[in-house]
């Protein structure tokens, strides 16, 4: 009876405290976002990719809901091009598991701001439930799992729902150390298994953390009794995974194939250096004015001072071999954040294609940030054993209370206008359109594109433009050809990719856009059909006259 009893009592425990870490990481990432809760339905967090996420996800929901998903890689951009969603991180899986908010009616900036937030507690939950294993206190755990997830890394990148959905980097830890306290084999084969799961939910992190996975498998084949049963359990994960990761792979695959690797001297802009570990981002409410001369775009990985001297307590309170363990995960971690400067990422772009198609190295440092919370949350859990209840409940409450505040990024809040349907002006699916103005050949980080596809969503017709993390050299070619319009030039590209409209937005175009406007009546081949939207932000819709 004893033993009956003992089950629900440890499920109830375990319950009670995932609910502890679900809820203090829900009020941390209010508090670091404030006022952006308030905002969901019309608001992000940011502009370019926060709506391209937002496009990525309304098409994979859309994609499902039509053809099954089978069409999904076959993204309306960049038209003629096909493939084009392997141009960047696809996100699959978040995109699934969001996929039925968008079919009950909820709009594309509220599915997207949903899955920030999700993603973002669901990643503080993982690693607080990994950091519970080392330290039996909900209430350190909870602060290891909000290290995780809002450092300043992790903050500067929250409106890129692909490197904030994490939760698989800590489930794959979780399960090192199921396996390590059952023996149970099952534990092993699930170990690739989240690994692939994080590879479908952001290929970034995925590829890092595949990366440092072999540290935990030779760890789990040093320490097991019965090697032979836990490698055949390892290898049917394996299988399992490879299957899923190759073929995610094969578009991306083929999309290398046309766009190329990345450069060297690209790698190297987004990597680390050692002064970037005191940067924060320049809206870091408490530390942005004095270190965020110190980084970069990407590069602010300041742990915080409150983990870091934490963290300084748990190396001396960890057991030497989870602390040798973890300690060369970071390690790895940190040397691939490095990037071209370190010794890892340019043996690997020599011996991988992945890491030969990867920007931004210093993303890896956000794997970093997972050793570095457990080693913080076992420190606190050695200060707080040491005090009585009610000092350590105050202690716990200045060191939760404190890494929000170190953490708190002001954000900018970028309303989302809500997307103009075209269906009733003749533009359908089949429809090809081209949007106005393109970006200039030497920014195309600063392209408007972006816009233009959230504009479309639900329409869903196939357009030449496109913004995305490579870009085709066909649009290139069209971006240069458009540098100096109006001009015979450029039309005649437009007419060899048959495009059937053209839409031009005053919007971006200022006082440009009467005079755009007015040449393209003058021609021939194209017709005034409609012209909608307040002054200051209209768009004179073209059409194909033959």
């Amino acid at each position: 009876m004893g033993v009956i009893r003992s089950k629900p009592s440890l499920l109830l425990s375990g319950l009670r405290i995932v609910t502890s870490i679900i809820l203090l990481a829900s009020f941390a990432v209010v508090a670091v976002t404030w006022p952006f809760a308030f905002h969901l339905s019309t608001n992000t967090l940011g502009d370019s990719d926060a709506l391209f996420s937002m496009w990525r996800l309304a098409w994979v929901a859309d994609s499902i809901r039509q053809s099954g998903g089978w069409g999904v890689f076959s993204a309306p951009i960049f038209y003629p091009a096909g493939n084009t969603f392997a141009y960047s991180d696809a996100m699959l899986l978040p995109g699934l598991l969001l996929a039925p908010l968008r079919w009950l009616g909820a709009t594309p900036v509220l599915v997207y701001n949903i899955g920030t937030l999700l993603a973002a507690v669901s990643a503080a939950t993982g690693a607080g439930w990994l950091a519970y294993r080392f330290t039996g206190d909900w209430r350190a755990a909870a602060f290891g799992g909000i290290v995780f997830a809002f450092n300043p890394h992790r903050m500067e990148h929250l409106e890129r729902l692909e490197l904030v959905t994490l939760a698989f980097v800590p489930l794959t830890f979780v399960c090192h150390h199921q396996f390590m306290s059952s023996g149970r084999t099952i534990w092993v084969a699930l170990m690739p298994i989240c690994v692939a799961g994080q590879f479908v939910s952001g290929m970034y992190i995925g590829l890092f953390l595949a990366t440092v996975a072999p540290i935990l498998v030779v760890d789990l084949l040093w320490q097991t009794p019965s090697p032979k049963r836990t490698l055949a359990s390892l290898c049917i994960g394996t299988v399992v995974a490879s299957v899923i990761v190759g073929a995610y792979a094969v578009p991306y695959l083929r999309a290398q194939a046309e766009v190329g690797a990345r450069s060297t001297e690209e790698s190297a802009r987004y990597s680390a250096t050692p002064e970037n570990l005191l940067a924060v981002h320049p809206r870091n409410t408490l530390y942005g004015p004095w270190l965020a001369p110190l980084g970069a775009p990407e590069r602010h990985l300041f742990p915080g001072a409150v983990a870091t001297l934490l963290a300084i307590v748990g190396v001396f309170r960890m057991p030497k071999r989870w602390l040798l363990l973890y300690g060369l995960v970071a390690l790895l971690a940190l040397d691939l954040s490095f990037g071209i400067s370190g010794v890892t990422v340019p043996w690997l772009r020599e011996l991988s294609s992945a890491y030969r198609g990867i920007r931004a190295p210093v993303r890896a440092f956000g794997l970093a940030m997972l050793p570095l919370a457990i080693m913080a949350a076992v420190g606190l859990a050695a200060l707080l054993a040491r005090l009585s209840k009610p000092k350590a409940a105050a202690l716990a409450g200045a060191a939760l209370i404190g890494a929000t505040l170190e953490y708190r990024t002001e954000p900018i809040l970028w309303s989302v206008a809500p997307p103009v349907p075209m269906m009733g002006l003749g533009v359908d699916a089949t429809s090809i359109v081209l949007d106005l103005p393109l970006p200039a050949p030497d920014r195309l980080d600063a392209s408007v594109d972006v816009h233009y596809m959230v504009s479309r969503i639900g329409t869903w017709n196939r357009t030449l433009n496109g913004y995305s993390g490579h870009f085709p050299a066909h649009y290139l070619d069209l971006v240069e050809a458009f540098r100096h319009f109006p001009s015979a030039e450029a039309m005649s590209r437009v007419a060899a990719a048959g495009t059937t409209h053209i839409a031009v937005h005053e919007r971006w175009l200022g006082t440009r856009y009467q005079e755009w406007s007015t040449w393209l009546q003058a021609q021939d081949a194209w017709r005034l059909v409609a012209e909608y939207g307040p002054p200051g932000g209209r768009v004179a819709l073209f059409m194909h006259a033959g």
